[in-house]
């Protein structure tokens, strides 16, 4: 990466050697504030159980489809019970897993594309050697985000592909720039 070896001439080894751990925890928090943000938003319209008090926020689908808390199992909204939960539970995975998988498949494909590219041509990415995990840190933060709001543990193939292809990522970042 020219600014590491521009850092390396101008103001010494020390703050190329740190250099790499900024760029990474900068991109970290680039990534995670937003998120972060969003959370705490979210708290403002949490949806709460009014007999029990069990927040229902990520439930809101199950209890408009059964009428019932899914906690203490009391009926909360008007209306006859119309589907059970363990049913609706299925229907919804299915439905909506479909499309997510596809969708999270592809930051860790789209990565290790990447990094094929980078093997067979090493010259082809040496400006932007970035490139080489943020495809994996991407996967990690989508893969992650669905299986932390969901529990769903459906996502944690792509998740752990994600982790995978970012610290191959990682490595070759890392070689790419202290090898020269």
């Amino acid at each position: 990466m020219p600014t590491l070896r521009s850092l390396r001439l101008h103001a010494g080894g020390h703050v190329a050697e740190v250099m790499p751990y900024l760029l990474i925890l900068s991109s970290l928090a680039f990534f995670l504030s937003p998120l972060m943000w969003a959370e705490k938003k979210a708290e403002h319209y949490k949806v709460v159980c009014p007999v029990c008090s069990a927040d229902l926020t990520r439930l809101t689908r199950l209890v408009l489809a059964t009428r019932c808390c899914n906690e203490c199992k009391t009926q909360i909204v008007e209306g006859r019970r119309t589907r059970d939960p363990e049913v609706f539970e299925r229907f919804s995975r299915l439905e909506n897993r479909q499309f997510l998988i596809w969708l999270f498949w592809l930051w860790p494909c789209l990565g290790l594309f990447v990094l094929g590219w980078h093997w067979h041509f090493p010259r082809a990415l040496q400006y932007s050697t970035h490139m080489l995990f943020v495809h994996g840190f991407i996967g990690i933060g989508m893969s992650g985000w669905a299986w932390f709001r969901t529990m769903d543990k459906g996502f944690i193939p792509q998740l752990v592909a994600s982790a995978l292809v970012f610290g191959l990522g990682v490595a070759a970042f890392w070689y790419v720039e202290f090898s020269a």
